[in-house]
Parts: structure tokens; C-alpha cells; sequence
């Protein structure tokens, strides 16, 4: 539990005084990022996905109240989905998710 103070304004302008507020704070690392995936028959993209849980606040104690998340478009980032090369450092979270059949497919680098 953390207390921050929130001041509540609109056009730049503050309309309250700071009042304290007990709040939840939720972290980074409470959030969640998924795997990349292709998001077939929506965007038919390739994407990740951050989620972070929110919580309510009712009767003096806090519930888990549903998930706020971001799609990441990965359509401009380089994606090798080829295998990472033997004494390679390079981090590469694609490496090895092709669905090439092997016994019919030539993986040129």
C-alpha cells in the first residue's frame, strides 16, 4: 500500500488541493508480456501484448477488478525466424519459430 497524492486538473489548471489517496500501485513487473504471436483473421500481423492487472477499491479492501494491455505492431521490426547460428550472442526471441517443413525447405542466410 502506497500513499500518493493526486491533484485533479483540466486544461492545465488545478482545480483541488493534493489529498492524499491510499492507492494500489502496480509495477512493471506485475505486468505480463506475451510471446510474439500472429493475430490471425484480426490485424494478420505479428504482435506482442503487454498486460497489467487494475484493481477496485470497495468496503476497505482492494479486488482484482480486470487486465489493461497495449498490442506492440511488429510489422517493422526485422523479424529472423531462422535458428540462431551455433556460438551466436545475439538475443533474437523469433529465432527458431518458423513452421517451415525441413524436409522441403532450403534456409538460406
Amino acid at each position: 500500500m502506497t500513499i500518493r497524492y493526486n491533484t485533479y486538473t483540466y486544461n492545465d489548471t488545478a482545480h483541488t488541493d493534493r489529498e492524499p489517496d491510499e492507492i494500489l500501485s502496480v509495477t512493471y513487473e506485475d505486468g505480463k508480456w506475451s510471446k510474439p504471436y500472429y493475430d490471425c483473421g484480426g490485424g494478420n500481423i505479428w504482435m506482442l501484448t503487454y498486460t497489467v492487472p487494475f484493481f477496485g477499491y470497495s468496503n476497505g479492501s482492494y479486488f482484482f477488478k480486470g487486465t489493461s494491455g497495449i498490442d506492440i505492431d511488429l510489422r517493422r521490426v526485422d523479424i529472423d525466424q531462422c535458428p540462431i547460428r551455433s556460438g551466436s550472442t545475439q538475443l533474437n526471441i523469433f529465432a527458431g519459430t518458423d513452421k517451415c517443413k525441413k524436409k522441403t525447405t532450403e534456409l538460406i542466410q
